[in-house]
């Protein structure tokens, strides 16, 4: 089942709950700042009632959400996003309208606590590594705290590399955290994107990776 596929990836990196943020739950993981400072470009266009995303802001997020994609060492071939409440009670429930970026789910599993807020919809996709384009994917997870069409996607998706044990969590625009089992995974990512590295984490990451 993918649900177990990615258990034990969990339990690979250490963080068999998927407690969040990633970054900090894992012993080995980077952490990445998407899209620029507003001092750089500004992240909306126009006045407080009536404003936009910047155009400008989301593709220089979505670009480098979609670098840090395609330079894992092994593209992603399991992807989980988790539905909250209330949304797995809407109707028809949210995640249905991804169907306009993504196929229905593989697998879903509904995970219960008494307290109903911990509640979680998990669903799952099994990736074809030669065929799936995540851009359209990774665009709405940028703009889910924009105003985007899918506003439950914050902080919600993970593509998981199997066989490398590789997590890779869009959190929103402003970031991103990768996740392995192995520091040797992740050095040549530190080294080739160290400028974009979020500069609060810099030092925990100097010290675990240089």
């Amino acid at each position: 089942m993918l649900s177990e596929q990615f258990d034990a990836l969990l339990a690979k990196i250490g963080n068999p709950t998927l407690a969040h943020p990633v970054f900090y739950a894992c012993p080995v993981a980077l952490r990445f700042a998407l899209g620029p400072s507003s001092a750089e470009v500004p992240t909306f266009l126009g006045s407080d009632k009536d404003r936009t995303a910047n155009p400008a802001y989301v593709a220089a997020a979505l670009d480098r959400a979609g670098a840090i994609y395609r330079v894992l060492p092994q593209p992603p071939d399991l992807l989980r996003i988790d539905c909250f409440p209330p949304e797995r009670d809407a109707q028809p429930p949210a995640w249905s309208r991804l169907q306009t970026i993504l196929p229905p789910p593989h697998e879903r599993r509904d995970t219960r606590s008494d307290d109903e807020e911990d509640a979680v919809t998990q669903l799952y996709w099994a990736l074809d590594r030669e065929h799936f384009m995540p851009d359209s994917l990774l665009r709405e997870i940028v703009c889910a705290d924009l105003g985007g069409a899918f506003p439950f996607l914050a902080s919600s998706v993970c593509f998981a590399s199997t066989e490398a044990a590789i997590l890779y969590h869009v959190y929103d625009d402003r970031g991103a955290d990768l996740a392995a089992a192995s520091v040797e995974t992740l050095r040549p990512i530190y080294h080739r994107l160290n400028d974009w590295l979020l500069d609060n984490d810099r030092a925990a990451m100097d010290d675990l990776f240089a």
